[in-house]
């Protein structure tokens, strides 16, 4: 029977830099979210804002009418301030629709995320318990001399044993 090679702790820092990177990856998608959602709620109170502006434009409209001929000037302000809030709020709902799509693929990217890290946990776990077994085993146990004493000769220079 051939001694298995020695194990090397190294093996697993590829798979732990990864988890690492992946769980860093992680805070900084989460810190996006929020910073995305932070951004939905002032477009969203922009939106309400442009929406009671919009009801003003249209009461002031109403009772400019009475009014008719001295103030048919500011009827026409008014309605060129009205297409021009419509015109943002299209604008802004249109925003609002790319930043939740945006928002939506930010989710599945921070699942994939975890589906990844899952795996690699789960790769992590595996390989610990094969590598406990390994050194737990007899055929490890029982050539710990062997390799002690190849240790010995190749400190010394003495080569290969």
């Amino acid at each position: 029977m051939t001694p298995a090679p020695e194990y090397s702790a190294h093996a697993t820092d590829p798979l732990r830099k990864q988890l690492i990177l992946a769980q860093v990856q992680l805070m900084e998608l989460e810190d996006l979210r929020d910073e995305l959602r932070s951004e939905l709620d002032a477009t969203r109170d922009l939106l309400g804002q442009n929406q009671k502006l919009g009801d003003d434009t249209l009461q002031a409209h109403d009772r400019l009418e009475a009014v008719h001929r001295d103030l048919q000037e500011e009827c026409t302000r008014l309605h060129t301030s009205l297409r021009q809030t419509r015109e943002q709020e299209v604008g802004l709902a249109a925003r609002l629709t790319e930043a939740q799509a945006h928002l939506a693929e930010r989710d599945r990217t921070l699942q994939d995320v975890h589906a990844v890290l899952a795996t690699l946990r789960s790769r992590i776990e595996q390989l610990e318990i094969s590598r406990l077994a390994f050194l737990r085993s007899r055929s490890w146990r029982y050539t710990a001399p062997l390799r002690a004493v190849g240790r010995l000769f190749r400190r010394a220079g003495g080569g290969k044993p």
